[in-house]
């Protein structure tokens, strides 16, 4: 009996020994090669762990070591928070990209801009782009060449059909008067902000709008943003052509290229030996809101452009691969873009020209 005793006696003392060694080890230096945070961090974590202990994790000496982990099994758990539960997420903001111009026709070029663009935007870390607007620009811009709106649009419809993002905008091409860009900015915005004000089943059920559903067969709003604090931006889409043309006298009145820049913000896509910068540099508007200019630079080398495309389908040779094939089979069961097409308007001037020089006939 007494030879059992003894037995027992040891058992318990080596089992209280091992607690002892295990228990008095410091957490954070457990985790001082595994805590990603450094050691500092980790003995920040190591304090934060001492209130957790309160709740009956573990309890705590005065003097910093005693059994903070009393239950053996609990050595392997990560007792502290995630990383990126610590870190402070900013942010960011939502933006709609609005592409304007002629799309006589559209090319995959114009679908590009796009991509490009979200890719830019999102890489910043400060950006989420939500949508893409084509908005094409009514018969009143009077440029040579210039195709009816109802063709331009059923092109530029038929080439995003496939895009989940980017959508075509009827407003512009609709107008009997030609319409400045930042006129069109104005109303997009203006639209974003009160789509933003409806609740979401009015915004679901407007005449016109494409029903989105859940699995639940519920409707969804394309932008949700009745649980939105911020409207999205607005932000302009252009190749740098369209922006150094902002220089041409009359062609953009200087208030209305001060407000696209300061109040809304530009993307532009330039193309390799474009020297986008130096245009800028020599603009003050340009200047002075640079940062409210992202520049995308594109480096695969692409030299599609609407008008060597019309100049292709006069001369009868393909255009495949250059415009989405929906749009080339509507051009095709058209037979849109000839030698007659591309003389109209031929001899007027462009719109602009003529409301700007009558305004400042200086």
């Amino acid at each position: 009996m007494l030879r059992l005793s003894k037995t027992v006696s040891f058992f318990l003392s080596a089992f209280a020994t091992c607690k002892l060694h295990v228990c008095n080890v410091r957490p954070w230096l457990l985790v001082r090669q595994r805590h990603p945070l450094g050691l500092r961090d980790s003995a920040r974590s190591y304090s934060e762990a001492n209130t957790w202990s309160k709740n009956g994790i573990g309890t705590h000496n005065a003097n910093g070591a005693g059994d903070f982990i009393s239950n053996p099994e609990a050595i392997g758990l990560n007792l502290w928070p995630p990383v990126r539960a610590m870190e402070k997420r900013t942010e960011r903001t939502e933006v709609v990209l609005l592409a304007t111009g002629s799309f006589n026709p559209v090319t995959v070029m114009h679908l590009r801009l796009f991509e490009l663009a979200r890719d830019h935007l999102h890489e910043t870390g400060k950006y989420k782009v939500v949508k893409g607007i084509i908005s094409p620009v009514g018969d009143a811009y009077k440029k040579k060449g210039l195709l009816e709106a109802s063709h331009r649009l059923a092109m530029a419809e038929l080439a995003t059909k496939n895009t989940d993002w980017v959508e075509v905008d009827a407003w512009e091409c609709s107008q009997t008067e030609w319409v400045e860009t930042v006129r069109v900015m104005r109303h997009h915005q203006q639209k974003l902000e009160a789509e933003c004000q409806e609740s979401p089943e009015k915004v679901a059920h407007r005449k016109g709008h494409k029903r989105k559903r859940d699995r639940s067969c519920q409707d969804v709003p394309d932008l949700n943003c009745s649980n939105r604090k911020v409207v999205p931006q607005i932000r302009l889409l252009c190749g740098a052509d369209v922006l150094e043309s902002m220089s041409v006298p009359n062609l953009w009145k200087d208030e209305d290229v001060l407000e696209i820049i300061s109040r809304f913000g530009v993307v532009c896509i330039s193309r390799l030996g474009n020297d986008i910068r130096k245009f800028i540099y020599e603009s003050d508007i340009l200047w002075k809101h640079k940062n409210n200019i992202h520049l995308v630079e594109e480096w695969i080398s692409n030299d599609i452009s609407s008008t060597k495309i019309r100049r292709a389908l006069r001369r009868g040779q393909s255009v495949r691969y250059l415009v989405p094939d929906a749009a080339l089979e509507y051009i095709e069961k058209h037979e849109l873009y000839n030698e007659q097409s591309e003389e109209k308007n031929a001899g007027l001037s462009l719109e602009p020209f003529k409301r700007n020089c009558f305004s400042n006939p200086s």
